[in-house]
């Protein structure tokens, strides 16, 4: 008789374990924001060498919060230089085309403050809110001379 009957062999049984799984833990919104940047600044925050900055132990990024929060509302455009290294892209505003809240904005910047080794503080939805109020008539992006100027 063709074709001839699959011979399926039953897997040994196996004894249900008592142990429970450790529960994975959940992604911070920072982190969960940070797959958009990602694709750039690499899951590692190392960047790409020449063309994207690392976040991973740069000072842009771990110095006064003014400057990553004035970033990701409005984006930067080179040159820039990053551990010695200058970059010359460019970066949109992170919520371009779709408005981030305070929140989003606090919730990404921290945790590239935070992450890759970066010991720089937490960033509170009330500072990117006076970070968006002072700078809500910007139309391009910042160069590296204007955010060197942030306070």
């Amino acid at each position: 008789k063709w074709p001839p009957t699959p011979i399926v062999e039953s897997a040994p049984s196996v004894a249900a374990s008592t142990a429970t799984p450790a529960a994975a833990e959940p992604a911070s919104p920072g982190a969960v924001a940070y797959t958009r940047c990602a694709v750039c600044h690499t899951p590692s925050g190392e960047g790409m060498p020449g063309v994207y900055p690392p976040l991973a132990g740069s000072s842009w990024v771990t110095g006064p919060a003014i400057r990553p929060i004035a970033v990701v509302l409005h984006g930067v455009q080179g040159p820039i230089v990053v551990k010695g290294v200058t970059y010359s892209n460019a970066m949109m505003p992170y919520g371009t085309g779709v408005p981030m809240s305070d929140a989003a904005v606090a919730a990404v910047v921290t945790h590239i403050r935070s992450g890759w080794g970066n010991g720089a503080s937490a960033v509170t939805e009330a500072e990117v809110a006076r970070v968006r109020k002072a700078t809500a008539g910007r139309t391009t992006p910042w160069s590296a001379a204007e955010l060197t100027a942030l306070r």
